[in-house]
């Protein structure tokens, strides 16, 4: 009897693992949807714990001169309780939102001229203010703008081939020097997004897709990666740029804008980075890339069709298809799935939060640097 009742709770005990390790193993992060009305919602974008999007509950239907989309947010500090707000409704066409902290940058459309890149113009709304027009184009295709970036402290886009932005604390505009977008970009995603006064965008120039940064403190342009593959709009956090490629997420570090390091990180399309956290979709579902770890991890992975990820900290949220109901949907990233770096550490060279034999390999390729002039001052 004894070793039956050993034996069986052998058994229990073996079974128990093995259900606890199935169930670790098939965690999923838990997703709530932000969005309830039953129209179409569509390419969110967040900060904190503020979400925009397009939102086309207000349209009509009929030919696209007739439809007005218009910019809807939510408060998501209790993700199980969203607080919608309407953003913009001017009864034009709006679309492309961008946000950062209180600010919300956004495209519209008025059809009063011939083409459908009729008065395509850059809007800014201030949370805590009102909505104030960026820019007055003309009517033109050329003066047609895809959409924007901003990172709270500049607004920038293409207009005339030209990249432009705008300085949100001196409310001034200013086109980028002595460049201009060659005649061909039509082919390629330019839509710039910033960070930290880099404005970052894709050109195409007949042989190559060259991603661009421009840095607003220094003045100063640079190409920082080319490509014959087709390539799409950029997005930029701190000194990681992030793009797709060919099918493959790529990353670049940009910590030294004269000599930038590119990497692979994964396939699939469009990406979008916060911090050390990569987000991109693939196979309609949502998966992360974790900078500091170097591994990849799913962020939600079912039947829905998940399409336009974005992230700010550890909230991820998305364009949801379920069954035809276009959402926004949103996830809040587990902290023992994806660390974080809580604090800087003096000698990691390569910004990885942690010192070893990769910084002391950065350390020793300069040894016996020496930038001082005059150089006979070096070593005294």
């Amino acid at each position: 009897m004894k070793m039956k009742l050993l034996y069986g709770r052998r058994i229990l005990l073996v079974s128990l693992f093995l259900i606890f390790q199935n169930c670790d193993l098939k965690a999923e992060l838990a997703k709530f949807r932000i969005t309830t009305s039953p129209a179409t919602q569509t390419y969110p974008d967040i900060s904190g714990n503020t979400v925009v999007w397009e939102d086309w509950r207000h349209s009509i239907s009929g030919p696209l001169e007739y439809r007005t989309p218009c910019i809807y947010g939510a408060d998501i500090s209790d993700p199980n309780n969203p607080l919608e707000f309407l953003v913009s409704k001017q009864g034009i066409y709006e679309v492309s939102p961008q946000i950062s902290g209180r600010y919300v940058a956004f495209n519209a459309t008025v059809f009063n001229c011939v083409s459908y890149y009729d008065k395509n113009n850059i809007y800014l709304r201030d949370l805590d203010a009102q909505i104030k027009k960026i820019t007055n184009e003309p009517c033109s295709p050329a003066h047609y703008t895809d959409g924007c970036g901003t990172d709270g402290k500049y607004i920038a886009w293409h207009a005339n081939r030209y990249i432009k932005c705008y300085d949100i604390e001196t409310d001034s505009l200013f086109d980028i020097p002595s460049f201009r977008i060659t005649d061909n970009s039509f082919k390629a995603f330019v839509v710039p997004d910033v960070s930290n006064g880099n404005i970052v965008w894709t050109d195409y120039d007949n042989l190559s897709y060259n991603i661009h940064v421009f840095n607003v403190d220094n003045w100063q342009k640079y190409i920082v990666s080319s490509s014959t593959v087709w390539t799409t709009s950029p997005k930029i956090d701190g000194d990681i740029i992030v793009f797709s490629t060919g099918g493959s997420i790529r990353a670049i570090d940009i910590s030294n804008l004269n000599s930038p390091r590119e990497f692979p990180i994964s396939t699939g399309t469009s990406p979008a980075i916060s911090g050390n956290i990569i987000v991109f979709s693939r196979n309609s579902d949502i998966y992360g890339y974790n900078l500091l770890t170097q591994e990849e991890f799913c962020v939600i992975c079912d039947s829905d069709v998940k399409t336009s990820p974005a992230i700010d900290g550890q909230t991820v949220v998305w364009t949801n298809n379920k069954n035809g109901q276009i959402d926004i949907y949103g996830t809040m990233l587990d902290g023992s799935i994806v660390p974080y770096c809580a604090a800087s550490i003096t000698g990691d060279l390569n910004n990885d939060c942690k010192v070893d034999l990769a910084d002391l390999a950065i350390l020793v390729s300069h040894w016996l640097q020496c930038n001082i002039e005059p150089q006979a001052a070096c070593w005294e």
